[in-house]
């Protein structure tokens, strides 16, 4: 009886399906990334047509990467 319960939980999967971050898109990002890495997420996300929250997820969880801009101030002397 335990190993059909185990097996029950294991085939069903509970939650939301993975829509936008799947490893096709994570594939697509990364690929854009190596292209073009000063391109911005929101036009990314517009070329791929989905959400920019989605693509900023996939840089930082799916592909471990870290999202900076540079900051422009007074070189101090």
């Amino acid at each position: 009886m335990v190993d059909r319960v185990l097996q029950c939980y294991r085939e069903t999967r509970s939650g939301r399906l993975r829509s936008a971050r799947t490893l096709r898109m994570t594939k697509r990002v990364r690929d854009q990334i190596r292209h073009n890495a000063e391109r911005p997420k929101t036009e990314m996300a517009r070329s791929l047509e989905i959400c920019e929250e989605f693509v900023r997820s996939i840089v930082k969880k799916d592909l471990k990467m870290k999202s900076y801009m540079h900051s422009h101030g007074q070189e101090l002397t």
